[in-house]
């Protein structure tokens, strides 16, 4: 038995970029530099700075939703910076940097990029706390079947994402599958050059949470 939890996001920039605009630069992965397109654009934007990042916030068509990107100042990575954050707060803090109003005309460019993830979440749910849900001998389901019998667990929680940024806008999905197994029992002029490692993500502006969040270590990577 599963249960699946999906969602899917598809919207257009509210300025696209334009694709003559788009040229190969230099990206610098952990593992050494490469070449891959780059969407460029100088306009007026939402320009993020504070608590040692620096970036950017693009609202899509609607204005309802917006893309960020968050730059790690220094060498600092997005782990590292990640690392350093109260993570009951994190997303909250992202939210309140968004809500500025475009004051910056910024000199944007950044990597055009798909990207896609999977892997299991077991191991994280049992940190969480839900370790019965996945021990045979311990897990209660029985109101999850007609004899209610106590023979069901959580055998295995997968979790895949794919994201696409390019001139025109984002899509982006995310799907979760639970599986139950039987047992026998003021204006300034800015310059943002995201080049290396960020931490990037798609939030509601209107609830303060993210649907999407993700580092983007190689833009080039399939």
């Amino acid at each position: 038995m599963y249960l699946i939890n999906a969602i899917h996001f598809q919207a257009d920039w509210q300025t696209p970029f334009e694709k003559n605009d788009t040229r190969n630069q230099t990206f610098h992965t952990p593992r050494g530099s490469i070449e891959t397109a780059f969407l460029h654009r100088t306009a007026k934007m939402i320009y993020l700075s504070g608590n040692g990042v620096t970036g950017v916030a693009l609202p899509y068509g609607g204005e309802r939703f917006a893309y960020f990107a968050l730059l790690p100042d220094g060498e600092k990575t997005p782990r590292e910076w990640l690392a350093e954050q109260k993570q009951s707060s994190l997303f909250d803090n992202i939210s309140a940097m968004m809500s500025r109003d475009a004051d910056y005309s910024v000199e944007l460019a950044m990597p055009k990029f798909e990207a896609g993830y999977g892997d299991s979440l077991c191991d994280e749910l049992k940190k969480m706390g839900m370790e019965i849900a996945f021990d045979p001998q311990r897990a209660d389901f029985s109101q999850m079947n007609e004899e209610h019998a106590r023979n069901l667990y959580i055998s295995d929680v997968q979790h895949k994402t794919f994201i696409r940024v390019d001139e025109k806008g984002t899509e982006a999905a995310a799907a979760t599958s639970v599986e139950i197994g039987i047992t026998s029992m003021p204006v300034s002029e800015k310059r943002l050059i995201l080049d290396r490692p960020f931490l990037y993500g798609i939030m509601d502006l209107q609830t303060g949470m993210p649907l999407f969040a993700g580092i983007m270590e190689n833009p080039a990577a399939e």
